[in-house]
């Protein structure tokens, strides 16, 4: 599967990168196109994410009675909602801790998927996916964070007025959305 899925960015390089050439002369490299593709992918999942603030939150747990949150068990679920910061961006941290072996691999994609996450995934410990579909979305995720500065790492948005920083925590993890 990791052979198809770097054959599948080589080719799609390969059809894109001589079309940046003749664009620009100063052509990107692959590692610097790669990280370019990585970073508006993180943007495009904040931006279409469904829920986006604790209001957004609220709603959805009120009107989707099918959510993938619910199926968390109550307490780790609760764990899951108090550790969520929102910015005006959307999701900018959260404790993965209380997904972490709770759910199968496609069910935690699904619940961070809400929140615009689902590239974070890569950063759990100890997943094993069950199928074929759970090992390409933990492939995804993972090429993504190899390709560049990741938009999530480990830590927690602190937000003080309109000071925002990301400040290393074991089991959180920090975006974008706080202002990295």
């Amino acid at each position: 599967m990791k052979i198809r899925t770097f054959t599948l960015l080589a080719v799609v390089l390969s059809v894109v990168l001589p079309a940046a050439v003749a664009a620009d002369r100063t052509a990107p490299t692959a590692v610097e196109w790669g990280a370019e593709v990585a970073a508006r992918q993180g943007q495009i999942e904040l931006a279409v994410a469904p829920i986006r603030s604790r209001a957004d939150l609220s709603s959805h747990l009120r009107t989707h009675r099918d959510s993938p949150l619910l199926r968390l068990p109550s307490a780790q679920r609760q764990r899951f909602i108090d550790g969520l910061v929102f910015t005006e961006q959307g999701l900018a941290s959260y404790s993965y801790l209380p997904l972490e072996g709770a759910l199968s691999v496609t069910d935690t994609y699904r619940i961070l998927a809400l929140f615009g996450a689902q590239g974070s995934i890569a950063s759990f410990q100890n997943r094993r996916p069950d199928s074929d579909a759970e090992r390409a979305m933990l492939e995804a995720a993972g090429l993504s964070a190899m390709a560049a500065v990741p938009s999530w790492r480990h830590g927690i948005c602190v937000i003080n007025g309109a000071n925002r920083r990301c400040v290393r925590q074991y089991g959180s993890n920090c975006s974008r959305a706080c202002g990295l």
